[in-house]
């Protein structure tokens, strides 16, 4: 693997490292290209027995989309950024452990409820700032986040756009577990000890199942109505204007068109 994203293999255990302190771990078409490879990679791998995803440095999962990237891609027939391989820890038929070790917003959410098990640093922050840039979240993230957390709860993260603390976000679901700082490498070795002492085929066929009763609850696809509104957002003049704003460190003033 290149520099933004490592991936490390010790005790049947894979380790994949997102690290682009200049972005603040943002998810650039780069570094999604390199987490898809990463995916496939430790899912074919047979030694591996256990996923674990987290961000480079102490402060910082992965802080989002790269809004620079982002910018470029609003206006003119929408196409989700990455959506695909923002998901491809979910497509890993071993479990998959979120180690989020600081703030975890926007895409970077998507990563991490994409994975089994969410163990997170107190000092974390969560949050979907899609409204405040004018785009609108990737059906399958909603998809996801309605899951995890019940639509009146997904409902208020995506309108409102507002961060939560970790102990929020145990409170609804977001995460599995919030620790102190100085607990939390030994949370996810213990996790991951467990998942590691666990029967793989009994925790494979655990996915299928819960996957497959998830399927049935919905939709596979959106409604034609939702796929319209998402790439109205993509295609107006305020995502431009929400993303350019972003950039130049700045308030956005929408239109509503």
């Amino acid at each position: 693997m290149q520099e933004k994203l490592r991936l490390d293999i010790s005790n049947r255990t894979a380790t994949i490292t997102i690290d682009d302190p200049e972005t603040r771990n943002a998810l650039s078409g780069e570094t999604l290209d390199l987490l898809g490879d990463a995916c496939r990679s430790v899912a074919a791998d047979e030694i591996v027995r256990v996923v674990v995803v987290r961000g480079g440095g102490d402060r910082v999962f992965v802080s989002g989309g790269n809004i620079a990237e982002v910018n470029k891609a609003v206006g003119g027939q929408h196409k989700s950024p990455g959506a695909a391989a923002m998901l491809a820890l979910g497509t890993i038929t071993k479990p998959v452990v979120a180690a989020i070790n600081g703030h975890c917003l926007g895409g970077g959410l998507l990563v991490a409820l994409s994975a089994d098990i969410r163990i997170a640093v107190d000092t974390a922050t969560f949050g979907i700032p899609a409204v405040r840039l004018g785009v609108a979240y990737p059906q399958a993230g909603v998809d996801l986040l309605v899951q995890e957390v019940g639509a009146s709860r997904a409902r208020e993260l995506l309108i409102m756009g507002d961060r939560i603390d970790a102990e929020a976000a145990a409170s609804i679901g977001l995460i599995h577990q919030s620790v102190a700082t100085d607990e939390f490498d030994n949370a996810v070795d213990q996790a991951v000890a467990t998942l590691l002492g666990n029967a793989p085929l009994s925790m494979q066929a655990s996915k299928a199942s819960v996957k497959a009763s998830a399927d049935r609850a919905g939709a596979d696809t959106p409604g034609d109505a939702a796929a319209r509104h998402i790439a109205d957002a993509w295609a107006s003049d305020d995502a431009k204007e929400g993303t350019a704003a972003f950039l130049e460190k700045r308030p956005a003033q929408f239109e509503g068109k």
